[in-house]
């Protein structure tokens, strides 16, 4: 942490902020309290401000919450004349935008603090944001441009590692959850719940946090002192106390009736305590509480969307009650899913996220097959969303070859009865069923083949076929499919030589393997003999 020169903007402005960007339990929050001890070590001015505990509206309301004797900015003013460089570190300023706080005054009052040094070439501001706020929330949109520093999810090497360290078998794991153990937060939570391994075949952040549920609130001991049923409905209330005062963090002095349900929370890391403060121990397990919750006291799911006016800030909330009710009340899930998508006046953002919910399931039912090929039919957006988004093991086991071949089949949107606004979408609704497709064949997955075989594009047939691994049967689908084409080279010279090089590395290798066999053979008959003399 040497000397630098602070970095000029074209304007002559000095660029004095920097984002700490990242999806939620990418681990922010760390990294800013590592750069704070990192900066104490060495002897930097540093402030570091929790911008969801500290939640202010001006700079007189800042300095009661920090205890400070002094006024703010003159504090900050007198570290310059002591200190080369001030660090300001200001984590979670997401917190304060649409997606959890109605009142903008807390997050205008933190823009004007910043502003208030903008231009200073000592002062440096490092802050931590989700990357969906800063691409929709207006007030945080004006810090898009600035310099960034993204946060990389973890490696599969470091998954692997850090899950032998715990004694666990990566190899058990499915693919999905070793995917969603590169986040951070999701393999910390696996980390407390590994015990049961019928959560090795977890598919994503919903079976992780009901199993934490099970572990830690469910199966409370007889021995515990906090009684199950008080304890759940204490859960609850901290979530409907956060969504009613837009706030993530909590005044303890609201809750002092219930300590013996705080103490064990913080027993078993659900929440956190810090200055009076009380908080769930990430804000995608607030989401899980408040939908867990807005499901079981049987709320309506469309009046939430309508009294919130849509905003695109609730739609991970949405998500996450669709895929809980869909384990609770399969009948009301279909419902509810019929009154949203149906409903004209809701807008597009939330029907999307709505239409990825369905795509991602796993094991998909009748009823959402019918709900989904209807809204898919009306639209090459939908279309796009759905074969994007949707897992070809689970969905072919469906009738949706037909709509996926009739629209491969289909050479321009004229073509089509479907009535979008631009060429642009037939070509990426196309795109998208190709992309499908190929995941199909690379899973050879047996209708994948049926699809190939009445196609009657042979680009996309070697687009196709270029994405098979596996050639070593000449009665392999692939291998027929690929000899029945008459020209392949001039439908695409590209994919034809890509597939010929890799019929002929496994024939190769399979040649090799071959003669090493006889030759090994025949070195075993010469020892043999030689033993023998």
């Amino acid at each position: 942490m040497g000397k630098r020169n602070p970095e000029i903007g074209e304007n002559g402005i000095v660029k004095n902020i920097c984002l700490l960007a990242g999806q939620a339990g990418s681990g922010k929050t760390v990294v800013i309290r590592d750069l704070y001890d990192l900066c104490k070590k060495n002897n930097i001015a540093v402030l570091g401000l929790k911008a969801d505990k500290l939640y202010s509206n001006s700079i007189v309301d800042l300095q009661e919450k920090l205890g400070f004797d002094f006024p703010v900015y003159n504090t900050i003013k007198e570290c310059k004349n002591h200190f080369e460089k001030v660090v300001i570190l200001i984590d979670q300023i997401d917190a304060l935008s649409q997606s959890m706080s109605s009142d903008r005054s807390f997050l205008e009052f933190y823009r004007t603090f910043i502003e208030y040094f903008a231009n200073d070439k000592q002062v440096k501001f490092i802050i931590s944001v989700r990357n969906s706020d800063l691409k929709y929330d207006p007030s945080l949109k004006i810090y898009e441009d600035v310099k960034t520093i993204s946060m990389r999810l973890l490696s599969d090497t470091q998954v692997k590692g850090l899950l032998e360290k715990i004694n666990i078998e990566p190899s058990l794991l499915s693919q999905k959850l070793l995917v969603l153990l590169r986040i951070p937060n999701y393999l910390n939570v696996f980390s407390q719940v590994r015990t049961n391994r019928s959560i090795y075949t977890a598919n994503n952040m919903l079976d992780l946090y009901l199993e934490l549920w099970h572990q830690k609130v469910v199966k409370i001991s007889s021995l515990s002192p906090v009684n199950r049923i008080n304890l759940k409905q204490f859960i609850y209330r901290l979530a409907q106390d956060m969504f009613a005062e837009q706030r993530i963090s909590l005044s303890l002095l609201k809750y002092e009736d219930h300590e013996e349900e705080i103490r064990y929370l913080e027993s078993q890391m659900l929440i956190s305590t810090d200055n009076r403060q009380l908080q769930f121990f990430h804000q995608t397990f607030y989401d899980f509480v408040f939908a867990k919750q807005f499901v079981e006291n049987d709320k309506i799911l469309l009046n939430y969307i309508e009294e919130s006016e849509q905003s695109i800030h609730i739609r991970a909330a949405v998500k996450m009650i669709v895929n809980y009710l869909r384990d609770f009340d399969s009948k009301k899930y279909i419902q509810t899913l019929e009154e949203i998508l149906l409903n004209e006046s809701i807008l597009f953002h939330i029907k999307h996220i709505i239409v990825v919910a369905i795509a991602e399931q796993q094991n998909p039912t009748e009823e959402e097959y019918r709900l989904i090929t209807g809204i898919i039919n009306s639209s090459f957006h939908w279309q796009t969303i759905f074969f994007d988004n949707a897992s070809p093991t689970s969905w072919l086991i469906f009738d949706i070859e037909e709509d996926l071949l009739n629209l491969l089949n289909l050479k321009s949107d004229v073509d089509s009865s479907i009535n979008d606004l631009m060429p642009i979408h037939f070509e990426k609704a196309k795109r998208s069923a190709e992309n499908f497709l190929n995941k199909a064949v690379q899973e050879n997955h047996s209708k994948a083949w049926e699809i190939l075989n009445l196609l009657d594009n042979e680009f996309l047939i070697l687009n196709a076929l270029s994405c098979v691994s596996d050639w070593e049967s000449f009665d392999s689908p692939a291998y027929t499919i690929f000899e029945n084409i008459q020209k392949p080279q001039e439908a695409n010279t590209y994919f034809y030589f890509t597939i010929l090089d890799s019929i002929a590395k496994k024939i190769l290798n399979i040649h090799l393997k071959k003669l090493r066999d006889h030759y090994q053979d025949k070195l075993k008959r010469i020892r043999l003999l030689i033993k023998i003399i």
